[in-house]
């Protein structure tokens, strides 16, 4: 699960959007708790904690008493690997932001067309920067593998089959059980056909007269014909969101 807070002391501003999030909170593909914040003494506390609970932090430029440039210091200086993300209605700090690292500009009157995409993104690179790790047990013994090392995995003769770009690993689990294993990563997979799911990470091409797809590698993998359009969509979602 990510957590995310938006930090806004514009009350109207921020109810504005908790409705638009409600409304769409069901398209953001991670599990996500998302939390709202206005008074600025509470915005002081949150940012002076030792400890944050929060992942991503969406917070409004312009405040009486604090900048969004003072909360992407403080959040950088005890939280390196958090997100930031404004949202204002004002673009004179973009510049001076940079030095923040911050993670998106959202315009407040662009939100409903800006918003949810940013989302998507950050937590899918808080997904990447996990790196989590799934236990394999087959014949030859025991081994970890990197879930990002993941080319594409397969059901083949009731055995799941993983493709790194250096092995061929059979697997003593279902495909069911892997994708629980993956975790919050398993939706960095996409189902090709039934029972094969490949990592975006790694697909270079989706041919558009062919019913199949190209790896980073150059292996070509068949798609199923009913899933192509849906395939061709997500990549070219996917590529714009890391060019």
């Amino acid at each position: 699960m990510f957590n995310i807070i938006f930090l806004d002391n514009n009350l109207q501003d921020l109810q504005r959007t908790k409705e638009y999030l409600e409304s769409v909170q069901n398209e953001i593909k991670y599990d996500v708790n998302i939390e709202y914040c206005h008074e600025e003494s509470q915005m002081f506390q949150i940012l002076n904690a030792k400890t944050s609970p929060y992942d991503i932090f969406v917070t409004d430029i312009n405040m009486r008493n604090l900048s969004g440039i003072d909360i992407a210091r403080k959040i950088r200086d005890e939280q390196k690997n958090a997100i930031v993300i404004f949202m204002t209605s004002y673009t004179k700090y973009v510049y001076q932001s940079f030095e923040y690292a911050v993670f998106r500009y959202i315009r407040k009157d662009h939100m409903n067309e800006e918003l949810l995409p940013a989302l998507q993104a950050a937590c899918e690179k808080l997904a990447v920067s996990r790196r989590t790790y799934i236990i394999i047990k087959n014949t030859q013994g025991i081994q970890k593998v990197k879930s990002s090392d993941i080319m594409y995995f397969e059901l083949e003769n009731r055995k799941c089959i993983i493709y790194t770009r250096e092995e061929r690993i059979e697997a003593w689990k279902n495909i069911t059980q892997l994708k629980n294993e993956l975790g919050e990563e398993v939706q960095l997979f996409i189902e090709v056909y039934r029972g094969c799911l490949v990592n975006k990470k790694h697909i270079k091409k989706v041919w558009k007269n062919e019913n199949k797809l190209v790896l980073d590698n150059n292996i070509e993998l068949p798609i199923s014909r009913r899933k192509k359009k849906v395939i061709e969509e997500t990549m070219a979602n996917y590529w714009n969101k890391h060019k």
